[in-house]
């Protein structure tokens, strides 16, 4: 017998009637095995609407990441390792990798659903909206902070979006106003 069809496990969510999808697949009951699984994590994907709340916390998060790496105050994580000379302690790599597993995550998401060249049109336009306004005059180009923290949420803005996108596209919903 094959150990990946003797395997089982027992799921509760299973009897729910939001994780039915249609189309040929196993009846859905309490015990499956691992094959029958790969008819659960489409069913789950499809019952996961995507809200504004979902948006914002993309943008939260990515906000966060990109905001606690760099910001212009003395509350960031290039500060902190400038103050200390850039010498690595254990909290300092300790925080630099969760920062990176945080830019990890938000990358890859947006790099999967909006692509490398997606990635880089979405940069692009933001680079030349900014470049527009400050031609008009309406953007502080002499203020470094003011343009840190423009960037700072331009970057926020595009990740989020980037990790938002799939489910845009896919028609769960209508992208918020």
């Amino acid at each position: 017998m094959n150990t990946v069809t003797s395997m089982r496990c027992t799921c509760r969510s299973l009897r729910d009637s939001a994780f039915r999808i249609p189309g040929p697949g196993p009846p859905l009951r309490s015990t499956v095995s691992v094959p029958e699984l790969g008819y659960i994590i489409p069913a789950m994907a499809a019952s996961a609407r995507f809200t504004l709340g979902g948006f914002l916390a993309r943008f939260a998060f990515a906000l966060l990441v990109a905001g606690a790496t760099y910001n212009p105050t003395r509350y960031s994580y290039y500060a902190w390792a400038k103050r200390t000379g850039f010498e690595w302690s254990p909290p300092t790599v300790f925080v630099g990798v969760v920062l990176l597993i945080g830019w990890f995550v938000c990358l890859r998401l947006t790099l999967r659903s909006l692509g490398g060249l997606g990635f880089l049109l979405a940069n692009a336009f933001m680079a030349a909206l900014y470049w527009l306004v400050a031609s008009w005059g309406w953007l502080p180009i002499e203020n470094v902070a003011a343009i840190s923290w423009l960037g700072l949420f331009s970057v926020a803005a595009i990740l989020a979006v980037g990790m938002s996108w799939s489910h845009w596209r896919r028609g769960s919903a209508v992208p918020p106003l």
